[in-house]
Order: structure tokens, then sequence, then C-alpha cells
């Protein structure tokens, strides 16, 4: 068979070809491009799990400074009772009444 796709033959003429050489050639060329698709699978595959890791650890990051702020305000809400604790007692008295007018009105 005469391949066109080789101008550069020593005769400066298209080579001729055996048929079983062509599909040896497509079968290798087959083979790589199968071996290149499972690289970049891998290597997509790989990106995903560092992102997946980079996700994961700003979302503990995130929750361990909520878990932080909460803890101060507990802490902040002690101290506030501690020093006033008539005031508090107050506070929470007229919010409770507060919440109770305003669920008796349903």
């Amino acid at each position: 068979m005469i391949s066109p796709h080789e101008p550069d033959s020593p005769s400066g003429q298209a080579s001729i070809t055996e048929p079983g050489q062509e599909q040896g050639s497509v079968r290798e060329r087959v083979g790589e491009a199968g071996e290149h698709l499972r690289q970049v699978g891998h290597i997509a595959k790989e990106s995903a799990r560092e992102g997946l890791h980079r996700v994961r650890d700003a979302a503990r990051e995130k929750y361990e400074e909520g878990v932080d702020a909460v803890r101060q305000f507990g802490e902040t809400l002690e101290d506030r009772i501690r020093h006033a604790p008539i005031k508090s007692v107050l506070i929470a008295a007229g919010a409770g009444f507060l919440l109770s007018m305003m669920m008796g009105r349903r």
C-alpha cells in the first residue's frame, strides 16, 4: 500500500507499506493514546485529591475558629453574670417575659 504520509523517502516518492504494518502502527498509536489517557486520569485524580485536602483543612480551621469564638463568648457571659448577678437575673426575666408575650399572641 502506498503511504502518502512519508514524502521524505530516499527516492523522493511515497513509500510502499504492507497492510499489516499500518495495523501495527495504528495499534501502537491507540496503545500510546490509552497510556496517555491513563496518565492524564491519574494526574486529574491527584489534583482533585489535593484540592479536597485543602478544602477539608480550611473547613477544619474555620470550625475550630467557630468553636473558639463560642467558648470565648461563653466565658465572657459567665464573667458578666459573676460581676452583676442581679442585673443578669433581671435581664433573663425580662427576656423570658417578652418571649412569653410574643408566644401568647399566636
